[in-house]
């Protein structure tokens, strides 16, 4: 059996979740291997939005109280935010394992009726009918 591992990167906000494929091999090994440099990777810059020990907040007033900024309000954070967003929205590795030269879309029917998957079953029995009579 031939199988094709996807390897993908997960995100998240707080409004959404969404994936990025990273890597599609034939080979499991490879797969585990490119997932864990990735995964390395997003961990190991997690503490690139973490507070720098020299960080001097500035000092405003907000109507008529003195405060001090904090590390997310300054422009520094907002520019790490603005050039590594991904790092900070990550969420996990992961890999999807798939056979090749396989029909998917009756049996991937989570979000199907119970009529949809009725029908796409009979267009694909008359499909596969049709191509033995040609």
């Amino acid at each position: 059996m031939n199988n094709v591992y996807i390897v993908e990167a997960n995100f998240e906000d707080f409004e959404s979740s969404w994936w990025v494929v990273v890597g599609i091999f034939n080979n499991k090994e490879l797969a585990h291997s490119h997932l864990d440099k990735w995964k390395s990777f997003f961990e190991k810059n997690q503490n690139i939005f973490d507070r720098p020990k020299d960080f001097q907040p500035k000092s405003y007033t907000d109507y008529g109280v003195d405060d001090l900024e904090e590390w997310e309000e300054s422009e520094e954070f907002y520019k790490l935010i603005s050039n590594y967003d991904d790092i900070r929205r990550y969420s996990e590795m992961s890999i999807r394992e798939f056979e090749v030269n396989k029909d998917y879309f009756i049996e991937n029917n989570k979000c199907k009726s119970e009529p949809m998957t009725n029908i796409l079953k009979q267009w694909d029995r008359d499909h596969k009918i049709k191509q033995i009579t040609e």
